[in-house]
């Protein structure tokens, strides 16, 4: 808490600080009921929001309790958590089926282009090519 005596601002960048005057007087005849006052209400202030805060946090507490206790909830979650495991099932075996029809696709475009004899021109080639890359971008 920052006191200034008498009518004299704060130096140092002190002033955008909250501060409270002092008489020079009340210091010099050891009279410190108005600094004892003033750190009375700060102490109440410190004290408030210390309570507020408290409260605030049982308030939570509270509804993360009665959240977590929840019967609903419980059963949505173990729903979630089936649910999960059967996508899950789903997309590995459409992950599986696709796997192994790129890998028949790219079998097959082998054994395309394997068989072609050698007396055909490079057009032929091309066009072999371009069919085995459309299957295989098909599948």
């Amino acid at each position: 808490m920052l006191i200034v005596l008498d009518d004299s601002t704060p130096q140092f960048g002190f002033a955008g600080i909250g501060y409270s005057e002092v008489d020079k007087q009340d210091i010099s005849n050891r009279n410190f009921k108005e600094i004892t006052r003033l750190l009375a209400v700060k102490e109440a202030e410190i004290y408030q929001t210390k309570t507020e805060e408290t409260a605030e946090k049982e308030n939570k507490k509270e509804v993360i309790d009665r959240i977590n206790d929840s019967l609903e909830l419980k059963e949505v979650i173990s729903d979630l958590k089936s649910r999960e495991k059967f996508n899950k099932r789903i997309a590995m075996g459409c992950y599986s089926i696709g796997t192994a029809v790129i890998i028949i696709g790219a079998i097959l475009a082998y054994f395309s282009v394997n068989n072609i004899s050698s007396d055909k021109n490079s057009y032929y080639y091309i066009y072999v090519g371009a069919k085995n890359l459309a299957i295989i971008g098909l599948l």
